[in-house]
């Protein structure tokens, strides 16, 4: 009959007492005489064929050869042998400690309602292992303990459990404890979480792999009918992944300890502190469990949330001692804080924590295909983004070189990788504002387009600064301004006719539909002469931005919500933009509350206190008028009655203008 190793499958014989593999003791397993079935050292009869067993049981911790049976095998200790030890309460080993004459005490890893865990040199194997080391309890505890270290066999999957080895009763300065064996891992998944705690955005792709992998595990173990009851993230261990099957991944996940809750009676609970597992971890039902059959899946569907919850948020979303905690759960009146995130596993964890067991995710299994589907939303979302992000840079850079017929082409494919993507729509946008920048672009093609304005009384200034005031009236004759601030092919032709020097071009570059910056007030004023016009006066321009006769007393030129009318330090990307995208004021007149501030042909001086006609400002000065806001100001700066001035041979790259004709 062949034999095998309960702890690594190693083929063995008759006769040996240790395993050459793994260097286990080896296990007793009873042979049915009749039918030939595993049976247990403490049954009577056979429960396949009702068979007398003819059971003995043995004591010593040394192999003892059974002649009664038709199979034999040899053990280690039975658990009969553990009745007669009493029970003791955790112990702590202290490091270089020897336990059972061969593993060397290194470190304390860490510990929890069931246990402590240690880092342990193994003599004989000269490798290192973890030792989880629990109180002897009752005969009971310790068969299920066992059963579940056997259980362990009919496991479908175990590349995500953690190895582990034959429990063993052993002594430790007078006391009997059990000492379980396990693989040793590089680190766990509270270190990771602590390592990590500083980069939330960056670490979740990673810690959503992580966690999909212990589900794996926690599945493999839901399959074999046991049920964890203390996962939390020091029972997920992390191997580093140097010949794993998977090399994009860069940790192999193990689950510890898992059926480890089944195993410890639950007659002892007042030993495992009023409940089944750690508190911040575990499920309402756990806290009130008194029964077995009370608690099952659904608390480490539960405990799963709680991990992914931290993986994502970076804290619990309970805080306090291990009884308010425990309170907080059992309260109807207070609710889990939802999750922000940008990635939809969010809505996984919440799922899970749902406090009624029966509304949570119903099986490990849903957990790993809601992940696997979310992610492949978001990456499909993710290239459909970047490629129409890439095809919107493509069409401004043809917008801006006139290319238009270009531009709408790439602009449209955009659209058809997904119509109802918000994002695209807004592009869908810039597709048609192109035949309306056409058009404009005909008429900048022209020598400025000018508007009329009728002429009128207004009263102008306000009380926001002291420099706007006091508000008087002032009357004006009718005149014409440029619709549109005059701009850098305008500039630049003026310059190549009369030899001019060209201004310094701005940090961004000169680009012909943007308004020309960098230029003085003797600049403009030489340019307005050029072409047969003049600087505005302040009052024609205040008037003009207001709306003139037909004002509607908006705040800034044209409307109340700046965004619509002007190019500002929100919106404007820190440069100049190319004029008349925004909506233009009452009188049709473009970009007056924002993208640059304008030369006025007046000196900067105080207000009259009196009723004024066609005023033309002081007669001298230190300073020219600037009015109107800028790409580089904040709303305040760009409101119509906002006053500012410079020196008339300072230029700045904020800094422009526009011209008017009397009628």
């Amino acid at each position: 009959m062949e034999l095998l190793c309960k702890s690594c499958g190693e083929e063995i014989e008759t006769g040996w007492d240790t395993c050459p593999n793994c260097l286990s003791p080896i296990i007793q397993i009873k042979i049915c005489p009749s039918c030939g079935r595993e049976i247990k050292e403490t049954w009577k009869i056979c429960p396949s064929c009702k068979a007398s067993t003819g059971n003995t049981l043995t004591t010593n911790h040394t192999p003892v050869k059974n002649a009664t049976t038709n199979g034999t095998v040899y053990t280690s200790p039975t658990h009969d042998s553990f009745a007669s030890a009493p029970v003791n309460n955790y112990i702590e080993f202290t490091l270089e400690d020897k336990i059972a004459d061969r593993y060397i005490v290194k470190k304390k890893i860490g510990q929890g309602g069931f246990g402590r865990v240690y880092q342990v040199y193994d003599q004989l194997t000269e490798k290192f292992l973890a030792i989880k080391t629990l109180p002897y309890i009752t005969k009971e505890s310790v068969n299920n303990i066992l059963l579940e270290f056997e259980s362990r066999d009919r496991l479908n999957n175990t590349e995500h459990i953690i190895r582990a080895y034959q429990p063993q009763l052993t002594m430790y300065k007078g006391q009997n404890i059990i000492i379980y064996p396990m693989e040793i891992a590089d680190k766990s998944m509270r270190d990771w979480l602590s390592e990590t705690k500083n980069r939330l955005e960056e670490r979740l792709d990673e810690g959503i792999e992580i966690f999909k992998q212990a589900c794996l595990g926690v599945e493999a173990i839901h399959e074999t009918g046991l049920i964890h009851l203390d996962l939390k993230p020091e029972n997920i261990l992390l191997i580093s992944n140097k010949y794993g099957k998977d090399v994009s991944q860069k940790w192999i996940v193990k689950i510890s300890d898992f059926g480890l809750a089944r195993g410890i009676g639950m007659e002892n609970l007042e030993m495992l502190q009023d409940g089944i597992g750690t508190p911040a971890y575990m499920a309402p039902e756990q806290i009130l469990a008194a029964r077995w059959k009370d608690v099952g899946k659904e608390a480490d569907i539960y405990s799963l949330g709680m991990i992914l919850y931290e993986i994502i948020d970076g804290d619990l979303p309970y805080s306090g001692s291990s009884k308010l905690i425990k309170e907080k759960k059992l309260n109807t009146q207070i609710h889990i804080t939802p999750l922000q995130s940008k990635k939809d596993v969010a809505v996984i964890a919440m799922k899970c924590l749902e406090r009624e067991k029966t509304k949570r995710i119903k099986t490990v299994s849903d957990i790993i295909y809601a992940i696997d589907e979310k992610r492949r939303i978001e990456e499909e979302i993710r290239k459909i983004k970047k490629r129409a992000e890439v095809m919107l840079d493509e069409g401004r850079k043809l917008i801006e070189l006139k290319k238009y017929t270009e531009a709408k082409t790439i602009l449209k494919e955009a659209e058809e990788l997904d119509n109802s993507n918000k994002e695209i729509q807004k592009w869908k946008t810039t597709i048609e504002e192109i035949e309306r920048i056409k058009k404009l672009d005909e008429e900048l093609a022209q020598r400025g387009e000018m508007i009329f304005i009728q002429g009128g009384k207004f009263n102008m200034g306000s009380n926001e600064y002291a420099d706007e005031r006091p508000i008087h009236q002032v009357e004006l004759k009718s005149f014409y301004i440029d619709k549109y601030q005059i701009t850098v092919r305008q500039y630049l032709n003026f310059c190549k006719a009369t030899r001019r020097a060209v201004p310094a071009a701005p940090r961004w570059g000169w680009f012909e539909d943007h308004p020309v910056v960098n230029v003085s007030w003797e600049d403009a004023n030489a340019y307005a002469k050029w072409v047969g016009k003049r600087l505005p006066t302040e009052a024609e321009w205040e008037f003009a931005a207001r709306g003139g006769i037909i004002s509607q007393g908006f705040k800034y030129s044209g409307s109340n919500n700046i965004n619509e009318v002007a190019w500002y330090s929100n919106n404007s990307s820190n440069r100049t933009n190319p004029v008349g995208r925004k909506f233009p004021n009452e009188l049709g007149i473009h970009d007056m509350s924002g993208n640059v501030r304008e030369w006025c042909s007046d000196w900067y001086g105080h207000y009259p206190t009196h009723p004024m006609a066609n005023p033309e400002g002081p007669a001298s000065g230190e300073y020219k008028l600037l009015r109107g806001g800028s790409w580089n100001l904040n709303e305040s700066g760009c409101r119509s009655t906002l006053r500012n001035s410079s020196g008339h041979q300072n230029s700045e790259d904020y800094i422009g203008f526009r011209c008017v004709q009397s009628s």
